[in-house]
């Protein structure tokens, strides 16, 4: 069974509808799934850290508990109400901003070791130019049908810090649709993946399945282990086989 999400982002959800949430792509992430991709990062307490799309602080507020320096903690959202509740979960440090992680430039890049969170996996339009599609970081990875994940996955990369971490909760699409084949040979390519964990249908009110990604920008290493944890109903969520 599931932990329960946080408070903060338990109270945001009862502020927007199912149908607002499912328009933009917010959903909250349980405290199981924060837990198991902060424990699976090695995080020092003057790491700089991100959540791009933070919500109400799932993630961020986490950290706090793990004695992450406030001032190395950031996170941006694009609704206004998630922000307030953010900055009353993390005591206003802040470091967390309003604005469109998609769309605008909001942190410098080469700046973070680790940057985690649960995107918004939400289609997005070239013709109703719902996201800067000539962007130097974006073309590259364009393929058809494009994910709101990937792009933030994309803009993320380039803000990490050489040996940084991304740990992000993903559409398991990521893994086998077509039109994720440019950013997963980019990922392939300029970093090595360090887990992949099936989270199967997770998140009950989201079309598509869902899984944990962990990976270092760093030169892979093609030599070096994978770990795959699958999916089994019967097991718990920290006792899931792998291998």
């Amino acid at each position: 069974m599931n932990k329960p999400k946080d408070e903060y982002s338990t109270k945001f959800e009862k502020t927007i509808s199912s149908k607002e949430r499912h328009t933009k792509g917010q959903y909250f992430t349980h405290k199981d799934i924060v837990n198991f991709i902060l424990d699976n990062i090695p995080i020092k307490n003057n790491s700089k850290v991100l959540d791009p799309t933070c919500g109400a602080g799932a993630f961020l507020c986490k950290l706090n508990k793990k004695n992450i320096l406030q001032e190395n903690i950031y996170g941006s959202d694009i609704d206004p109400r998630a922000i307030l509740l953010c900055n009353e979960n993390l005591g206003d440090s802040g470091n967390i901003i309003r604005g469109d992680f998609i769309k605008k430039e909001l942190f410098e890049e080469n700046y973070f070791d680790v940057i985690i969170g649960n995107p918004p996996f939400q289609s997005m339009s070239k013709k109703k130019k719902t996201f800067p599609s000539g962007h130097k970081h974006f073309s590259p990875i364009l393929n058809g049908a494009i994910n709101s994940s990937s792009l933030v996955m994309i803009r993320s990369y380039f803000l990490l810090k050489e040996n940084g971490y991304l740990g992000f909760v993903l559409p398991k699409n990521f893994v086998r649709v077509d039109s994720f084949k440019k950013i997963r040979d980019f990922i392939l390519e300029h970093m090595q993946i360090i887990l992949i964990k099936d989270l199967d249908h997770h998140f009950k009110d989201v079309r598509c399945d869902q899984i944990i990604l962990i990976a270092q920008k760093k030169k892979p290493d093609l030599n070096k282990n994978l770990k795959v944890i699958t999916y089994k109903k019967y097991l718990s969520f920290l006792n899931q086989e792998f291998y």
